[in-house]
């Protein structure tokens, strides 16, 4: 590359062409939100479902989106493209905060169906999404997604995720090519690099930034973070490693960790290929940063609140399908008192006395005997 004054390997050149495929189309996929950032009433909770969707609306959307994402076990793909397709109607179309759900899970249904290969239940995604439509409403709200975003099948929008995988296999050729390619693979977690993207990807205040150029600062910010976490010893490799590799793993991690700012010199390169100023690489990394220092932040927070469960009394009663059972038997006293068993005894007794006594009317000679003893009474 020139920047960096090193060759380019033959792995990196079918990437190039798909680098420049994407950079091709991001126009055509690019959202432009121009939301207002914050409610003009009470907040999320507002009684005012007529007002025009904010920034905080569309966010929390995304985040119920990634937990719709984690629920279904779907890969990032699904949630990353469901994101854009949300962003860019809404790009497009004026929506008011009580359709915000049906628009957000709609895109999630498109993005599950069409890439992903999924058929999901919709009866079902309406309810654990509890987006407060029918299922009727979410196949409409979805056909007027497609519609209005003119969406062809099987297209594969080009989000930040997109330009990341790139980037990623990209900077692993170049440095099998300077000899780190094993320490490339051990430090640079692809999973850890997609928890990354999905947060930024849920802030709506990266949405309309231009995907490359965040999928390129966030390439960057990891590495520089994955290497200064390994001299400082915090590496996630020391907790998994049992105790007798400890020392070697650490001491490896620390003595060529370094290596590896080696790929920062490339930086230069893929900001002229996608065509990134410095000012708008600084304000990028700028946003991205606060991205990241808040969930870093929220990770080292202990999570003092007490789970709640709050249940309407229709929920309630579906959750208790043995209220309608009766019994029609007497309840059995496990200790009962001794008035009680008196009680039952003497009436017991009684009951026997009585038939003991219909029995005996039946005994022959029984009435001569009884008048013999009346008379001698007399």
């Amino acid at each position: 590359m020139e920047s960096s004054n090193t060759p380019v390997p033959d792995a990196v050149q079918p990437l190039m062409e798909q680098l420049q495929e994407a950079l091709v189309l991001e126009a055509k996929y690019q959202p432009n939100l121009q939301l207002p950032s914050k409610p003009n009433t009470k907040g999320l909770h507002s009684i005012n479902d007529n007002e025009e969707v904010s920034i905080e609306h569309r966010d929390a959307s995304a985040y119920v989106l990634r937990c719709l994402k984690v629920w279904f076990e779907l890969p990032s793909d699904v949630l990353l493209n469901a994101i854009n397709l949300m962003d860019r109607f809404l790009t497009k179309m004026k929506a008011r905060k009580k359709h915000m759900a049906c628009i957000s899970v709609s895109a999630f249904h498109i993005a599950a169906v069409e890439m992903a290969h999924k058929q999901l239940d919709v009866d079902f995604l309406v309810a654990i999404s509890q987006c407060k439509c029918t299922s009727g409403d979410l196949k409409r709200m979805s056909e007027v997604i497609r519609n209005k975003l003119e969406w062809n099948p099987g297209s594969q929008p080009v989000t930040a995720l997109t330009f990341l995988r790139v980037y990623y296999l990209m900077l692993h050729a170049v440095a099998k090519q300077l000899g780190l390619g094993d320490l490339y693979a051990e430090l640079v977690q692809e999973s850890e690099l997609l928890v990354y993207m999905e947060n930024v990807a849920c802030d709506g205040n990266c949405a309309s930034m231009r995907q490359s150029e965040v999928a390129l600062v966030l390439m960057f910010m990891f590495i520089n973070d994955v290497v200064n976490n390994s001299l400082e010893g915090k590496s996630k490799r020391r907790a998994e490693a049992r105790s007798d590799d400890v020392n070697n793993v650490v001491e490896l991690l620390r003595e060529r960790a370094p290596e590896l700012l080696k790929l920062n010199a490339f930086a230069d390169d893929f900001k002229k290929l996608c065509k990134i100023s410095d000012a708008n690489f600084v304000a990028t990394h700028e946003s991205v940063s606060a991205i990241l220092r808040k969930y870093n932040g929220q990770q080292h927070t202990p999570y003092k609140q007490r789970l709640i469960w709050k249940l309407s009394s229709r929920t309630a009663r579906l959750l208790r399908p043995t209220d309608k059972l009766t019994s029609v038997l007497p309840s059995i006293a496990e200790n009962p008192s001794p008035k009680k068993i008196n009680k039952r005894n003497r009436k017991f007794a009684r009951l026997q006395s009585f038939q003991g006594f219909q029995g005996l009317q039946n005994i022959p000679g029984l009435e001569n005997f009884q008048s013999r003893q009346m008379h001698k009474r007399r």
